[in-house]
């Protein structure tokens, strides 16, 4: 089995702004979305970032094998290979409407709780990056088939035109296993109340995961009950940090969202990623 190239990791980690260990997973991503060989996957993930020139960085056979993966069904033209002879041209029939909506690279559908802190903190973070954000009252108004449409056909046409959708997890419910449940090895886990995202996200979670598996982001803020179908595979746990930031924004730029980042810090700054917490009671005065 052929070797990843080093200096095409170290392209991606400059690109992408992560450190060479996080391009591996995402490398891996690529491998489990096409099937392909590791070194091929990283190649691949390189031709989807245009700014990475990989002519140097691989063989004519090893780009012509990635090819067919390119977005939009499109093969991007090998640089050694021989240009076609041009057909003879043809007068230029009208062109037909399509009645498909066109993916938008800047929309992103986020699924979240009850915290509106948060939401209110990961859609500034988005709009700072380019990204404009939708979420329910707007699926609502672009589904446009009646006023109680089902829900499960309204998220698949809504997530169907984003161009990413990301879920995010906090711990607005607080969960226990009823004691007649729990075995002996999950009494401290189980056994015990712990934080859980609202039931609407789980189960947004795993429409997303099942529709649109390539272009779903999980996130997770706070300390938060696992949800057991997914575990760790794909959870990014992010709470505001510069090196989470970056992260998220690889990860959004691996779904070839249109991100607007460069030269800017207001994506490094906004928002709080805390949840919230009770307030303490005010003590009454005698």
């Amino acid at each position: 089995m052929a070797r990843i190239n080093p200096q095409l990791i170290e392209r991606l980690a400059t690109r992408l702004g992560i450190t060479p260990k996080a391009v591996y997973r995402h490398v891996q991503g690529v491998v489990n979305e096409t099937g392909l060989e590791r070194h091929l996957a990283a190649l691949l993930l390189a031709m989807r970032n245009k700014d990475i020139n990989v002519t140097r960085l691989s063989t004519a056979d090893e780009r012509a094998a990635v090819s067919g993966w390119l977005g939009g069904g499109h093969r991007r033209r090998d640089p050694e290979e021989p240009r076609p002879a041009e057909p003879a041209r043809r007068a230029a029939a009208p062109a037909k409407k399509s009645k498909q909506r066109p993916t938008r690279g800047k929309t992103i559908f986020v699924v979240h709780g009850r915290d509106q802190a948060l939401r209110d903190s990961m859609f500034g973070f988005l709009r700072a990056a380019g990204l404009e954000p939708i979420e329910w009252e707007e699926a609502v108004r672009r589904a446009r088939r009646g006023a109680n449409p089902f829900v499960g056909d309204l998220i698949e046409r809504v997530m169907d035109q984003a161009q990413a959708v990301l879920v995010m997890f906090s711990p607005d419910d607080m969960v226990q296993l009823r004691d007649v449940f729990v075995d002996r090895h999950e009494r401290n886990t189980e056994g015990k109340l712990q934080g859980q995202a609202r039931p609407n996200v789980l189960f947004e979670a795993g429409l997303a995961m099942g529709a649109h598996a390539e272009k779903t982001v999980l996130v997770q803020v706070g300390h938060v009950k696992q949800f057991s179908d997914i575990g760790g595979r794909h959870m990014l746990r992010f709470n505001g940090s510069a090196a989470s930031r970056h992260d998220l924004i690889g990860r959004l730029r691996m779904l070839r969202c249109d991100l607007e980042v460069e030269g800017r810090r207001d994506w490094l700054e906004v928002g709080t990623f805390a949840p919230t917490e009770r307030k303490p009671a005010k003590k009454s005065k005698r």
